[in-house]
């Protein structure tokens, strides 16, 4: 009879561990991995402190799969024009323009000339196409300006 009640328990002892084990086998699997270190903030607060507030992003599209991408401090009433101007000094990227009664306008970044091949320079700011010259348009914070190489679509 004592032998009996000791394999009982045994047995007992045996299957409260396979369940437990099984408990936290699930709880692992279900939960998601915590990577980050102790005491870590969050990775979209490292995100979001890591560009500053008045930081502007400046995307070259050269047409042939070269682009370029900086991030530049906005100044206050800083224009597309502005922004390109600075990014292309910083980044010794030469830029001809021409001056006309509409404003300033592009002729050329880098070796990319207005006209080859029926391409132009044209700026789009948060993905959508300027409707004013690059030298009127006051930039704000988070704002993307992009210069692309490409045909026109009207």
């Amino acid at each position: 009879m004592k032998k009996r009640y000791i394999v009982e328990i045994i047995a007992f002892v045996v299957l409260a561990g396979v369940i437990a084990l099984s408990i936290l086998a699930i709880s692992l699997l279900v939960s998601p991995p915590n990577n980050s270190a102790p005491n870590a903030l969050p990775l979209n607060i490292l995100h979001k402190t890591a560009k500053p507030a008045n930081s502007i992003s400046l995307v070259l599209d050269f047409g042939d799969g070269a682009i370029k991408t900086l991030s530049l401090d906005l100044a206050p009433k800083m224009t597309a024009f502005d922004l390109l101007s600075q990014g292309a000094q910083k980044n010794k990227i030469p830029v001809t323009t021409k001056i006309s009664d509409m404003g300033t306008f592009v002729q050329a970044i880098g070796d990319k000339q207005g006209g080859q091949g029926g391409k132009y320079w044209m700026y789009y700011v948060n993905s959508l196409l300027a409707n004013v010259g690059a030298d009127k348009y006051e930039l704000k914070a988070g704002d993307r300006v992009e210069w692309k190489f490409e045909k026109p679509s009207f």
